[in-house]
């Protein structure tokens, strides 16, 4: 039998897809395929293949010390400069996440000061950005929205024309809410012709 309901859609499609999106797991867990992108001389972006990995509570630990040792390192105050030191805690959250694209997934960069002197601030917020998307497609309550919830959601995006009503939503119900419109729109009589229902079907249950 089919899935009827939206938000069961949403996160139905994500989660069934993994295989498709080249999800990985090695020793129980789980890596995303991304790159790295950096600008070249010629206007476009040159792209590293990397993994992503969800960090462990041991990680997170780490890299709170981790940040505070690089900050003092480099003159700034802990509590004055708390903006700058969280982003090199985030960069230290990166350099465990980011492995390298092939088996066995080995970290891609030994420690935060390699991973900064690799890339620049605009490709790591960039990767950052992914990384929570992961993060939050691995939270089990992805998707937790009722279907009311939902279409009320996607009329007040329609009705104002602009993707603030989705500030409301936690990250996870926002990624269900934009899968689902995704899924409507690739089922649109108005859809362009050469849009395929066949890529986004959802499997039946």
């Amino acid at each position: 039998m089919a899935v009827e309901d939206p938000v069961e859609k949403a996160v139905q499609f994500t989660i069934d897809n993994w295989a498709e999106l080249g999800v990985k797991e090695q020793d129980g867990v789980l890596y995303m395929p991304a790159v790295i992108k950096r600008r070249n001389a010629a206007g476009g972006s040159d792209e590293t293949p990397i993994m992503l990995r969800n960090v462990t509570n041991e990680h997170k630990f780490k890299c709170r010390k981790i940040a505070r040792g690089y900050a003092e390192k480099a003159g700034l105050d802990i509590d004055r400069d708390r903006d700058l030191v969280t982003e090199i805690e985030n960069y230290a959250l990166l350099a465990f996440a980011v492995r390298d694209a092939r088996k066995p997934y080995d970290q891609h960069v030994p420690d935060v000061a390699k991973l900064i002197d690799l890339y620049d601030t605009q490709s790591l917020a960039e990767l950052w950005g992914r990384y929570n998307v992961w993060v939050e497609m691995l939270d089990p309550r992805y998707g937790e929205l009722t279907e009311d919830q939902l279409w009320q959601t996607i009329v007040r995006v329609a009705k104002e024309r602009s993707p603030s009503p989705l500030v409301a939503l936690v990250g996870r119900e926002q990624f269900s809410c934009i899968v689902a419109m995704a899924l409507a729109a690739c089922s649109s009589p108005t859809r362009p012709s050469w849009v395929r229902s066949s890529a986004t079907s959802t499997p039946a249950s």
